[in-house]
């Protein structure tokens, strides 16, 4: 029996030797997990049995006589400790730091293998693969969601779920700016009151050819008009009831006799033209002897209630004008020639990517006492805003004014010009707000047409940020709009969601890894290029969790788990097992010489 014995013992080491040497072979393995082999003994020959202890005989109790036949391998156990993490620098490198398993899709659908090598790469139509295989996670749906409660799929980093690109990134308009920065507090003040930086209106000019149809339909123009305060309102100057009547006149002081086209509107205001259709004025004597005076100018109430002074002296009377050829303009407003105290540039993107230059420019208007609601005074300087655009596509156009306190910071809300709360009073009010609108729309030609091809959008410029001292400068610290842009890399968070980084510096996120546990990991069937599949024995897979979670441990990028081979262990069990083989073999060798010996004795 020793022979046999002896047999089972070479091959339990042998079995032993061929996990150490597989272990030591995949000692560079990315992920590999050792196993270790168990002993058990083989079912022992009895050769008497054993008995109690006799008070009849007065005998004690006796050992059974066994004898054992051997040794068996009892189990392969794999070590699912994790190995250290060694940093690699390669974007798609992953290593998990936890119990969790990356998922891979299997031959058929819905059939799934689970690896720890975290060594990702991205094949030519974009999938993301580990040795070969399809790695899963889940991807956004349209709105760019993802669904970690769905189930997993093949994760691609080129294409969505619909055939939509995901190596493009599409352009977005631009909705917000925000400013930070400081003004010049030392400055020249160039406003006329804390809320204005500009001139009241004085005069409406009409200017061009006034035509028949113009006299016999009426003339109406809309102009916007500036109080001595900056505030605007609308004047319409309206000539209407107009009639025209021709008739020869001579000039106070002159014999000469000219023809005069004279037109009368309805509200008194009386024009006369030359024959060449230019306006007369002075006092000049009709044919039948009536005197009368033409003026070039008028007035014209707004509905503010003031008085504006109307021009017509750049109008001309013509009989080949076409309608509408006559034009009205206000003057006052922003003083154009003021001067530039800061400015800064806000690079503004429209829906298809295209990219403009918006001016921002600030100007030091006036500094007075103004008061809160409560009858607090407050001295507070303001600043005169205006956009303006720095491209012949676009017209860029907002304005407002930015209120400082004495501190320099930046003021908000409504004040008043005097103690509201003095009975019988009524203050002029002034509103300051921190965030205003700058309207970008294109431009058009001659024609009426767009110069671009943009629909008009609204950027809201924040400058909660901006104070006044005394030296500093301006700029834009964050907007939202940018150029489309195409993928350029990719990075791992730590929870496995896999972002894209276009060529424009924005990201997208591109899918999220999902990652697996099992109630017995150790259970696992390992089917080669260091996959595992689920066994009768290491419970079943019930869908993937956010790694983080459910014990799963975070990931690391940039990095790969080592093998967690113990190459010390390994030769110190290489050198028992090599003993105890040994060993066996001279059992074997002691047996034959036994029986040699007895079959020299029988010849």
């Amino acid at each position: 029996m020793s022979v046999y014995a002896a047999l089972t013992a070479l091959n339990a080491q042998q079995t032993k030797l061929d996990v150490i040497g597989n272990n030591l072979a995949n000692v560079s393995t990315v992920a590999y997990k050792s196993q270790s082999v168990s002993f058990s003994d083989l079912l022992s020959q009895t050769l008497s049995s054993s008995s109690a202890a006799s008070t009849s005989s007065n005998t004690g109790g006796v050992n059974a006589q066994q004898v054992g036949l051997g040794v068996a391998v009892s189990a392969v156990t794999t070590d699912v400790t994790s190995g250290s993490i060694s940093s690699t620098g390669v974007d798609t490198d992953v290593a998990i730091n936890g119990s969790g398993y990356f998922i891979v899709a299997g031959e058929t659908d819905g059939t799934y293998y689970f690896t720890r090598a975290g060594n990702f790469s991205v094949d030519a139509s974009g999938n993301l693969t580990v040795n070969g295989y399809k790695v899963c996670g889940w991807e956004p749906d349209a709105s760019g969601t993802l669904d970690t409660e769905d189930a997993v799929s093949a994760i691609n980093l080129f294409s969505n779920a619909d055939g939509t690109s995901k190596q493009v990134i599409a352009p977005q308009q631009t909705s917000y700016a925000t400013m930070g920065g400081t003004l010049d507090s030392t400055a020249d003040s160039q406003g006329d009151s804390i809320f204005y930086i500009g001139s009241a209106t004085d005069t409406i000019t009409v200017s061009g050819k006034l035509s028949a149809s113009d006299i016999a339909t009426d003339i109406t123009q809309t102009v916007t008009t500036y109080d001595a305060e900056g505030n605007t309102s609308t004047a319409t100057l309206t000539l209407s009831g107009g009639t025209v009547t021709t008739g020869t006149y001579t000039k106070s002081g002159s014999s000469d006799s000219v023809t005069l086209s004279v037109v009368t509107w309805s509200d008194g205001t009386t024009l006369a033209f030359d024959a060449d259709g230019n306006l007369v004025t002075g006092e000049y004597t009709s044919s039948a002897g009536t005197a009368t005076t033409f003026a070039s100018s008028g007035t014209l109430s707004t509905a503010s209630g003031t008085s504006i002074d109307v021009d017509y002296s750049d109008l001309t009377l013509s009989s080949t004008a076409t309608a509408n050829s006559a034009t009205a303009a206000a003057d006052g407003g922003i003083d154009s020639d003021m001067d530039t105290d800061s400015s800064a540039t806000i690079s503004v993107y429209d829906a298809l990517g295209n990219e403009y230059d918006v001016s921002v420019s600030f100007a030091k208007c006036s500094t007075a006492t103004v008061y809160d609601e409560s009858g607090t005074a407050k001295t507070i300087t303001t600043v005169y805003w205006a956009a303006g655009d720095s491209s012949d596509n676009i017209n860029a156009s907002g304005s407002g004014y930015l209120a400082f306190d004495a501190n320099g910071k930046l003021v908000t809300g409504t004040y008043y010009s005097s103690d509201p709360t003095v009975t019988g009073a009524d203050p002029e009010s002034y509103t300051f707000d921190s965030t205003y609108d700058i309207n970008i729309s294109a431009n058009t030609d001659s024609s009426g047409n767009k110069t671009t091809n943009i629909d008009d959008f609204t950027v809201s410029m924040n400058m909660a940020a901006v104070s006044m001292y005394t030296t500093g400068s301006i700029a834009v610290s964050a907007s939202d709009g940018y150029a489309s842009g195409t993928l350029t890399g990719y990075s791992f968070s730590s929870d496995g969601t896999i972002t894209g980084v276009y060529s424009n510096n924005q990201t997208q996120v591109l899918a999220q890894l999902g990652l697996a546990t099992f109630d017995n990991a150790a259970g696992l069937d390992k089917v080669g290029t260091s996959l595992y599949a689920v066994s009768a024995n290491s419970g079943s897979f019930s869908g993937a969790v956010v790694a983080g979670t459910d014990g799963t441990g975070t990931l690391t990028s940039g990095a790969l788990e080592s093998s967690n081979v113990d190459l010390s262990a390994q030769f110190a069990e290489m050198m028992v097992a090599e003993r105890a083989y040994q060993a066996a073999s001279k059992l074997i060798t002691v047996t034959d010489d036994m029986m040699q010996t007895v079959i020299n004795m029988v010849s």
